[in-house]
């Protein structure tokens, strides 16, 4: 069976529907862990398929291990130095014909953003010709992603943004002193948060990292479960956010960093009354 047969994306979004009768989940409630080729199975059977929808809809939170080789992940990084190089740090709304960018965001530039962060962003979308060659490797693991959460294999893939919702990838480094406040994120193009982890704790960084909030409120600190080229899922309504790394030293060229790809699929500034994530007061 192919991942191209929408039936699987079907029923998914048949189970997605079901279970979304209770209310979002808010809170982790535990780490579920599994290799990619087994995560790969799972979307094409119907009953562990349903299992792992109402296990996130419960507030689990998957890590899947080896989903991308050590390889790639060194050329993302490379291509993420060589792009910041030679174009200079600026911002663009997604509207129609945005071209790929990168920005620093320091604590004053995080103020003009809902979520605040201390990090150095560069975003990339499908129409600008990938000329660093990434979107068919990273499609190829997205596209399993998106089934599960009850989408078409490749929904979005050629949306640009007077379709209103595109697809974005965030290739990010958090520098010394680099965070990212507790926060939700939508769920209404991506039931997920679809994290791919670039650096591993111990040999990019000392402290701090991704956590989620539990029911008692405390900050599990997930990182020390994290390898180069893993991905993490959860629903997207469950609480999370980075903890400050390596403490208070915000130097850009400081080589101590925590290295992280997002994927999501966003409301582009042509859609009137966009929603976007929004920042959660722990208590």
């Amino acid at each position: 069976m192919k991942i191209s047969n929408n039936k699987i994306s079907n029923f998914s979004n048949l189970i997605w529907n079901k279970v979304e009768k209770k209310p979002r989940p808010q809170f982790m409630n535990s780490l579920k862990i599994l290799n990619y080729k087994d995560f790969q199975n799972i979307i094409f059977d119907k009953k562990k398929l349903g299992v792992m929808i109402q296990d996130l809809y419960k507030g689990n939170i998957f890590i899947i291990k080896k989903a991308f080789s050590k390889k790639f992940i060194s050329k993302l990084k490379k291509d993420f130095l060589h792009f910041t190089k030679n174009n200079k740090s600026q911002f663009f709304k997604m509207k129609e014909n945005c071209p790929d960018f990168h920005r620093i965001i320091d604590k004053e530039v995080s103020k003009l953003y809902s979520i605040k962060a201390i990090k150095h962003s560069a975003y990339f979308f499908h129409w600008n010709g990938d000329p660093y060659k990434i979107f068919n490797k990273i499609n190829s693991r997205w596209r399993y992603l998106k089934v599960l959460g009850g989408r078409k294999y490749n929904e979005f893939e050629k949306n640009t943004p007077k379709d209103g919702i595109v697809d974005r990838i965030q290739i990010l480094k958090y520098p010394k002193g680099g965070s990212l406040e507790l926060h939700s994120d939508p769920y209404h193009n991506q039931r997920m948060f679809i994290s791919i982890y670039m650096s591993k704790k111990g040999d990019d960084f000392e402290s701090g990292g991704f956590f989620a909030l539990n029911k008692k409120r405390q900050e599990i600190d997930l990182e020390n479960e994290i390898d180069v080229g893993d991905i993490g899922i959860g629903y997207a309504t469950v609480k999370h956010g980075v903890k400050k790394i390596d403490k208070n030293n915000l130097k850009e060229n400081t080589s101590n960093c925590r290295w992280f790809m997002g994927l999501y699929s966003n409301d582009s500034d042509e859609k009137k009354n966009r929603i976007t994530a929004r920042p959660i007061k722990k208590n």
